[in-house]
């Protein structure tokens, strides 16, 4: 009881700060809002006559006469939103191919891959319910692409070798959900599936309402996962049928990622090659290496980095993609965004506002060959002023570790600042969706913000880490992103090493810029503590890009001889105060996840019989859980790091496999409330296997400052070896 109510009042300060500050935004943007209404009158509302006629010629209609007719690649036709008289919405998603999908260790005993071509199996008590084959797209499930599914069908079990690499399968599908439905594709065979199926999820908001100033308020995301797909030997207690022998279908989780809904809505169409976040350990799976982290360059050798960028290198050609595409149809009503929200902004000086208003005006009219640049010098303080944001970057000192020593490498600093809870402006501030940019101070505070704050925290980090060097800079990035939108990255230049590295902060994913999976595929500023510089190259792709700031050519600067560098005040404290860490709440923590996720696993499996786990192994779990938080801290990075960190899993476990098959992962999250670790626990739908199992759970929580806390769940099901 005392664990749970600790919990509870974890939950409900951070409720209660987030929700303080969003009032208090929204009170100040009322009140700026009224006071700009009755500045700004309309001539209209004064003068009330005919409007002039205007006379134009629409050359669009001549050029469509003489334009050449492709019958078999006819050109696209632009949507358009739907009024407001929409009764009926829904998701639509085209989920094509996957790209180096983990494969089973080893295939034995009672389980092996399903296959297209193979008729369904019979399954005792499940009817005729099954995943039709690929050809088999005839009937009414597979009438828009994707495969019929009943909650019946759960997770299939496949029996892992972990210390011998065996023959390698896997029968994989993608499953979409959303509000509570969800539809999934046929299963494909290999490790390059290509689906190229279509899927449907009905779209209800709140009140069936979908005005645009409803839908901006949706915080749901749409999550998708993917699976392996094995069928499974049961023999029957029944003795009158013991010599027969019974398959049925089950499912493994293999990863998983989710775009909110707000995106998709935002920007229309949603549409690329989306990383899955695979479990750092999935026992049983291996993903094919296709480079080799052990071999540095000098460059990186020499650049300070600890390896940092070889290791970003591997982990992105290792990694598992999905292509997909995502929209709404009908295409729904967005709002009108303010494009000169600090035009007329109080803040800075009428001279800087106006030549920032000038500068922004030249840069666009070279960047017209780009669609959609992202370009903005001021940020919207919380009082509602216009803040250049050169002014929220400086080094600032970072809080200490879990040993009492400062965060002192690029890893350690990422893995916190992505602690840090996410929330978009578009959610907290409804009545204005102005994009509010707070101090680094004021985010502690809150313990949430968006892409700018994180970005912002972390470049200030980073700038105090290498602030003895001057070879090594960190800034942060204006662009577009897949899936997010319009969003802000880290930089971290090494100019020695002609290193560069890309972070989103919020994820605490890292990118080189030559790295053709990088998700930013806009850059349109770089802004640092002196300057900001527009790009203005054919491309805004980072690995098209050239990244010499100093070419006047490719990279257009705020400050020069037109208009010399203005020192302005920071807004930002180097030296801010942080809470102390509160490792008992931490150990309350561990206890009241573990008891939550217990008790929701044998309600999910009530009708299934007794839910065991078996906390012998669940000990062991809590052990290697240790091992991932120092390596998320850069503490076990390097390739031969990895092959150590994979070996003492397998060993810490070698007495388990010795007597059961074992399947499971661990899951990594931040802490902000207990129902949001249960649905992500959940949704890998380890707990709906029909097998008579024993589970393992181990959970681990890292205390930082602040109440921040890095969640480790390591759960897995163990099948007795017959």
């Amino acid at each position: 009881l005392r664990s749970s109510s600790q919990v509870l009042r974890i939950q409900l300060e951070q409720r209660s700060q987030i929700n303080d500050f969003v009032q208090r935004i929204r009170e100040l943007h009322a009140n700026s809002s009224s006071g700009t209404r009755k500045r700004d009158v309309q001539v209209t509302s004064i003068v009330k006559e005919d409007p002039m006629p205007q006379f134009r010629v629409n050359t669009e209609m001549f050029r469509a006469l003489f334009e050449p007719r492709r019958k078999l690649r006819p050109a696209p036709r632009a949507r358009k939103a739907a009024s407001l008289s929409v009764e009926n919405a829904a998701i639509f998603v085209q989920i094509v191919r996957a790209s180096n999908v983990p494969v089973r260790r080893q295939a034995t005993g009672g389980i092996y891959p399903a296959s297209p071509g193979r008729p369904d199996p019979a399954r005792s008590g499940f009817g005729g319910l099954g995943q039709p084959g690929a050809g088999q797209a005839g009937n009414a499930a597979n009438r828009f692409g994707f495969a019929a599914e009943s909650s019946n069908v759960d997770d299939g079990e496949d029996e892992p070798e972990l210390l011998n690499t065996g023959a390698e399968s896997v029968m994989s599908f993608c499953q979409v959900r959303f509000q509570g439905a969800s539809r999934r594709t046929s299963a494909q065979e290999g490790r390059s599936p290509t689906w190229s199926e279509s899927i449907f999820l009905p779209f209800i908001p709140p009140r069936k309402d979908f005005s645009p100033s409803n839908l901006r308020s949706i915080s749901e995301k749409v999550y998708f996962n993917l699976f392996d797909e094995v069928i499974v030997e049961t023999n029957p207690d029944d003795y009158r049928t013991e010599d027969q022998t019974f398959q049925r279908r089950e499912r493994r989780y293999l990863g998983s990622f989710s775009i909110p809904f707000s995106t998709i809505y935002l920007n229309g169409r949603v549409e690329g090659m989306f990383r899955v976040n695979t479990p750092e350990v999935n026992l049983g799976y291996v993903t094919r290496s296709r480079g080799d982290s052990s071999q540095r360059s000098f460059a990186e050798a020499e650049s300070g980095l600890d390896g940092l960028a070889g290791d970003l290198q591997n982990e992105s050609a290792n990694g598992t993609y999905v292509y997909l595409m995502a929209t709404l149809d009908p295409m729904l009503a967005t709002p009108r965004p303010d494009e000169d929200e600090n035009s007329s902004a109080a803040g800075e000086s009428s001279k800087l506002m106006r030549y920032g208003n000038q500068w922004l005006k030249q840069v666009k009219g070279k960047m017209r060959h780009r669609a959609q640049p992202n370009l903005k010098v001021f940020g919207t303080a919380i009082n509602g002023d216009a803040t250049f944001i050169p002014r929220y970057l400086g080094p600032q000192v970072p809080p200490v570790g879990q040993n009492g020593t400062e965060l002192s490498n690029v890893a350690s600093l990422v893995h916190f600042v992505s602690l840090l809870p996410f929330l978009e402006d578009w959610q907290a501030f409804i009545e204005g969706g102005n994009d509010v940019w707070c101090t680094s101070h004021k985010f502690l505070e809150v313990s949430a913000g968006d892409w700018e704050e994180h970005a912002i925290l972390l470049s200030n980090y980073l700038s105090w880490l290498f602030r003895e060097r001057s070879s090594v800079e960190s800034y942060i990035v204006l662009g577009r992103g897949v899936p997010e939108g319009e969003t802000v990255y880290t930089l971290l230049a090494d100019s020695n090493a002609a290193l560069r590295i890309l972070f989103n902060a919020s994820s605490g994913r890292g990118y080189l810029t030559s790295d053709k999976h990088c998700p930013l595929i806009e850059v349109s500023l770089v802004i640092g503590e002196r300057n900001i510089w527009a790009n203005v190259q054919e491309s805004g792709k980072p690995s098209l890009m050239r990244w010499n700031l100093d070419n006047a050519k490719d990279w257009v600067p705020f400050w020069s001889d037109r208009m010399p560098r203005v020192d302005l005040p920071s807004v930002q404290n180097e030296i801010m105060a942080y809470d102390r860490q509160d490792r008992k709440l931490a150990s309350y923590l561990e206890g009241e996840i573990s008891d939550q996720i217990q008790r929701s696993m044998r309600r999910w499996r009530a009708k299934r019989g007794p839910t065991r786990f078996n906390k012998v192994v669940g000990r062991k779990f809590n052990k290697l859980l240790k091992l991932l938080e120092e390596r998320r801290l850069g503490s076990r990075l390097g390739d031969s790091a990895q092959h150590s960190f994979a070996d003492e899993h397998f060993e810490e476990l070698r007495d388990v496999l010795s007597h059961n098959q074992l399947f499971g992962f661990p899951i990594h999250m931040l802490f902000t409330e207990m129902d949001a670790i249960l649905k992500e626990v959940r949704n890998t739908d380890i707990h709906s296997t029909a097998l008579d199992v024993t589970f393992a759970l181990g959970v681990r929580v890292e205390a930082y400052t602040s109440k921040i806390f890095s969640v480790w769940i390591y759960i897995a099901m163990l099948i007795p070896r017959r």
